[in-house]
């Protein structure tokens, strides 16, 4: 192999490497910016449901059932939260955070006091809490005021599988692509290698055979020229 061999080599193998590892940065990136879209969806589904839910409130105060005794509220927060298998808990609040009407988990202590404090400072974002619940609040608005907050409580692990499913996917492209970079080098090291060897190797064979052949026939014609002169 030349020396011109030798640097195409190692020019292909450090472009194979940039590549994979090139690959491997945009996959730790793809899946920065996945952890954060799929939080954001995640957020904007909770308040799609809430707000059909609180509208369904809001629309009942209005028509004068009072708010803390709203037929069927129990069993309507069930159904709703049976549709969504991430959904672990439905609790409506008052004004000043107390839960009315609850389906699902049990609030814990986190969970009380982040609703407590939610109703005190409103905001639309999301909280994790727990670990285990990412809770998000809708308020419920009648007539302009705000009577009270409606809960959404997602399960953080659920959000967590399909963030390790994607990852799982991205590790799954990186190794076939490595696979496939580490083949073609491979392909790339026989045929520049490999193959050239080879033929070396064949053309000391065919040297070395009539080498032989020619020693044999020159013993056999010296012999044949000695015995005719005798």
């Amino acid at each position: 192999m030349t020396r011109r061999d030798t640097l195409q080599l190692k020019i292909l193998g450090m472009a194979i490497s940039l590549a994979v590892l090139a690959t491997v940065l945009v996959a730790w990136l793809a899946l920065a910016q996945f952890r954060v879209s799929l939080m954001e969806d995640m957020h904007e589904k909770a308040v799609d449901v809430g707000e059909s839910v609180t509208a369904l409130v809001a629309k009942a105060v209005g028509h004068g059932e009072p708010f803390e005794h709203l037929p069927g509220m129990g069993d309507y927060l069930d159904s709703v939260r049976k549709t969504y298998p991430e959904i672990l808990y439905l609790a409506v609040t008052d004004a000043a955070g107390n839960v009315v009407y609850r389906n699902g988990a049990a609030p814990t202590p986190a969970v009380a006091a982040y609703m407590r404090e939610s109703a005190r400072t409103p905001n639309r974002d999301y909280r994790t809490l727990d670990q285990a619940y990412v809770d998000t609040a809708v308020a419920v608005n009648v007539a302009g005021k705000t009577v009270g907050w409606l809960h959404v409580g997602q399960d953080a692990g659920y959000i967590q599988k399909q963030f390790e499913d994607i990852a799982l996917d991205l590790v799954t492209i990186i190794v076939v692509t490595s696979l496939i970079a580490f083949e073609l080098l491979v392909f790339v090291v026989m045929f520049k290698v490999t193959a050239p060897m080879a033929a070396i190797a064949e053309t000391f064979e065919r040297v070395q055979g009539g080498i032989i052949r020619s020693i044999w026939r020159w013993i056999f014609w010296t012999r044949s020229g000695g015995s005719a002169r005798c």
